[in-house]
């Protein structure tokens, strides 16, 4: 779908944000000043400025105007899609965050497994069971698409989330999906071997049924490690390599 220019300049005026080509402490231009550089409306300038301000990238001050606030402390989740989007253009900073997503993704799994393991083993298996099996399934079938096994994945993962009474951490993951799917270069490289994820699932009902699962739980985080790692190595092997003196 085709953006309005308003929301081209918005993403625009983010990016430079984002990439420091507008430090923090900045003021920007006033309403008319941007209008006229733009080649826009003031009242489309006014949208602009209210989408940055609800990104956290920027900040109405009395007096002193609408002033750049550091993105690393304050800016929203709503702004990384945008960032991994543009990934070929600063993959510096795209590396670092889909590195990042995927430690918080990979630490927030582990921590809601490991919820569901100390709750009731029997009533957990029969929820999870039926969508594990039907995620295996996919993984396995001929005509698999990597798009379509991590939208089912993340259905999998909110599964496991309402199992384990987590509603807040549920908001994060619907976050960090946006993140993800924003880079199909990343969705081809998690899902390059699906018997991967496959077997990630199919090891957290043998945690169910095992005596005592949470032993087990370092081998579950190493093995979630190391497929991250290997589908960030494809993904950083896709962008541009910064020149070297």
């Amino acid at each position: 779908m085709k953006q309005s220019r308003a929301d081209q300049l918005a993403d625009q005026l983010s990016l430079d944000i984002l990439r420091g080509v507008l430090p923090a402490g900045t003021r920007l231009p006033s309403v008319r000043s941007l209008a006229k550089a733009h080649s826009v409306s003031a009242s489309t300038v006014q949208r602009v400025l209210m989408v940055l301000e609800t990104r956290g990238l920027v900040r109405s001050l009395d007096r002193s105007g609408v002033v750049v606030r550091d993105p690393e402390r304050h800016a929203s989740l709503s702004v990384w899609p945008l960032l991994v989007r543009h990934g070929h253009e600063t993959p510096r900073l795209a590396l670092r965050l889909l590195d990042d997503v995927l430690a918080t993704r990979r630490a927030l799994a582990i921590d809601v497994v490991r919820a569901v393991l100390t709750g009731d083993r029997a009533v957990a298996r029969a929820a999870l069971a039926p969508e594990v099996a039907a995620f295996v399934d996919a993984a396995r079938a001929p005509d698999r698409s990597a798009e379509h096994l991590c939208a089912i994945e993340h259905d999998l993962l909110r599964s496991v989330l309402i199992v384990a009474d987590r509603p807040a951490v549920l908001g994060i993951l619907n976050g960090i999906e946006q993140v993800v799917t924003a880079s199909p270069a990343l969705v081809e490289a998690l899902y390059a071997d699906p018997q991967v994820a496959a077997d990630a699932w199919a090891s957290l009902l043998l945690l169910l049924d095992h005596a005592d699962p949470l032993s087990l739980m370092p081998l579950l985080d190493a093995a979630l490690t190391a497929a991250d790692d290997k589908a960030l190595a494809i993904v950083r092997g896709l962008f541009p390599q910064p020149e070297t003196p």
